[in-house]
């Protein structure tokens, strides 16, 4: 998810909260070429694992809120 949303914010700086089913195809595509493995199930972040993943979103783009 991480990947994922990294490339969003780097596409438009705004934080986003997607559910699974709108990003599935990007995840599937990510884990097919970057991320080889068994794949992943239908999740949904919680708010806190949304925000974390955000936190190092930011920091990994030096981004300042």
């Amino acid at each position: 998810m991480l990947v994922v949303l990294l490339g969003y914010f780097k596409a438009k700086p705004v934080v986003l909260n997607p559910g699974f089913h709108q990003i599935k195809q990007d995840l599937k595509y990510v884990y097919q070429t970057v991320l080889p493995g068994p794949g992943c199930r239908p999740f949904n972040l919680t708010p806190k694992e949304n925000e974390r993943i955000y936190q190092r979103v930011f920091q990994l783009c030096n981004y300042q809120r």
